[in-house]
């Protein structure tokens, strides 16, 4: 599964996923509110699997990047916003 993406400018905020037994890629359909075009995200797999964690991303110059999170339940296939506590620790992708 891939999140995201860019070519010369334009980005995107589809999910792919790749059948790795018929090497077939499709585009799931989800629900809920899909996070904003970016490049350069962190999807992280979290409760055993069972959800992706996608935090941070670029959208291009001037832009800057974004710093929402958002959850995609792999059950559900619905993404929801999570709201982090400011622990003082900033983020940033080098």
């Amino acid at each position: 599964m891939y999140f995201g993406g860019h070519y010369e400018d334009d980005f995107s905020c589809e999910i792919v996923t790749l059948d790795v037994q018929s090497h077939v890629l499709s585009e799931p359909q989800l629900l809920g509110v899909k996070p904003r075009r970016r490049a350069y995200s962190c999807p992280v797999p979290i409760q055993g699997g069972r959800s992706l964690l996608m935090w941070n991303g670029w959208r291009g110059p001037g832009r800057g990047m974004i710093g929402d999170v958002r959850v995609l339940s792999m059950n559900s296939a619905m993404f929801q916003q999570e709201q982090l506590a400011d622990t003082g620790v900033r983020l940033c992708v080098l």
